[in-house]
C-alpha cells in the first residue's frame, strides 16, 4: 500500500485524504469529475461511467489496505470485504461503500477539496474509514454541503441510474431502445446509421463521437419513463407537438436537436405530475 495511501486512511488531517485522491485524480480518475455533474444532470451513460470509475478505485483501496492489513480486509470471491467485530467478512461493507457512490457529490468534501471528482474521492476514503476497525472518520471544520441547481426529477434519475449501474441493468442503447420501443431499424435511423452499424455499438460500444448523442437521448427516456406511464411513452413520441415545432419528439433527436428536447421536457415536467 502506498504511503500516500496509508497517510489517507490513518491520518487526522484532511489534507492527506485529499492528497492522495489529488494524486488518484491525475493519474486515473480526471474524467470522474466531468461524469458526475452530467450523471446528476440526468444522463443514464455518465452515472453507468461514474460507478464504472467508483467500483475500481473501492477496489483498489481494499485491495491495497488487504495488502497492509490483511485481517481487516478480507478476499472473498474475488472481491473484497471489511471485516465485521468477529473478524468476519461483512457483506454489508460493500453495500454501504455502493451506497456511499449516492452521497458523494453532495459531500462536504467537495467544498474541501474544491473538486467534485477529487471530493467524491475523499468522501469514499472517509467511508472505508468509517466501516474499518481500528479505523476513524476525519473530523472536517466546514459545516456546509456543496451547491448544485439540481430539480426534484433530476435527483430521481440520478439515484435511480446509480442503482440501476450496480445492479448492471440495461445499457443507455438497449433503455432507448425498450422505453420507445424500437426496433433496431429504427434505432439506427435515430442516430443516423444504418440498422448493421447500430447492432455493431452493442457488440463493440458506442463510437466515441456519438456518445454524447446518446447519453442525452438515454436521459430524456428516463425522464419520460418517470414522469410518464410506460405504455404512453410510445405514443407520445411519435405525435406531433408544437413545443417542438410541429413535429414529434424522435424527429427532434433524429434532426440532432435532443438537447432542446431534453430542455423542453424537462421544463414541461417540471409543472406536471406523472401521467
Amino acid at each position: 500500500m502506498s504511503i500516500d495511501l496509508i497517510r489517507a486512511l490513518k491520518s487526522d488531517d484532511p489534507k492527506d485524504v485529499e492528497h492522495f485522491c489529488r494524486i488518484w485524480f491525475e493519474q486515473a480518475g480526471e474524467s470522474f469529475g466531468q461524469v458526475i455533474p452530467r450523471a446528476l444532470s440526468g444522463s443514464r451513460a455518465a452515472a453507468f461511467s461514474y460507478v464504472g470509475t467508483w467500483k475500481e478505485l473501492k477496489d483498489s483501496i481494499l485491495h491495497s489496505l488487504h495488502e497492509a492489513e490483511p485481517d481487516l480486509v478480507l478476499e472473498v470471491g474475488g472481491g473484497w470485504l471489511v471485516a465485521d467485530a468477529k473478524h468476519w467478512p461483512s457483506r454489508g461493507s460493500g453495500m454501504l461503500l455502493d451506497a456511499e457512490a449516492l452521497e458523494a457529490p453532495f459531500s462536504t468534501w467537495i467544498l474541501v477539496t474544491d473538486s467534485v471528482g477529487i471530493g467524491a474521492c475523499a468522501a469514499l476514503v472517509q467511508k472505508v474509514r468509517e466501516i474499518t476497525p481500528g479505523f476513524h472518520p476525519v473530523v472536517l471544520n466546514v459545516n456546509a454541503l456543496p451547491h448544485w441547481e439540481l430539480s426534484e426529477v433530476e435527483i430521481r434519475a440520478f439515484r435511480r441510474n446509480v442503482s440501476a449501474a450496480f445492479n448492471e441493468s440495461d445499457p443507455p442503447l438497449e433503455r432507448i431502445r425498450n422505453v420507445f420501443e424500437l426496433s433496431l431499424t429504427q434505432l439506427g435511423d435515430l442516430f443516423g446509421v444504418t440498422r448493421q452499424a447500430v447492432t455493431q455499438w452493442f457488440e463493440a460500444g458506442v463510437p466515441e463521437d456519438r456518445l454524447a448523442k446518446v447519453a442525452t437521448v438515454a436521459a430524456i427516456a428516463d425522464l419520460f419513463d418517470y414522469r410518464l406511464r410506460s405504455e404512453r411513452i410510445p405514443g407520445v413520441v411519435r405525435r406531433e407537438a408544437p413545443a417542438y415545432g410541429g413535429i414529434t419528439a424522435l424527429d427532434m433527436i433524429r434532426q440532432g436537436k435532443q438537447d432542446d428536447l431534453l430542455r423542453i421536457a424537462r421544463q414541461s415536467f417540471e409543472w406536471s405530475v406523472p401521467a
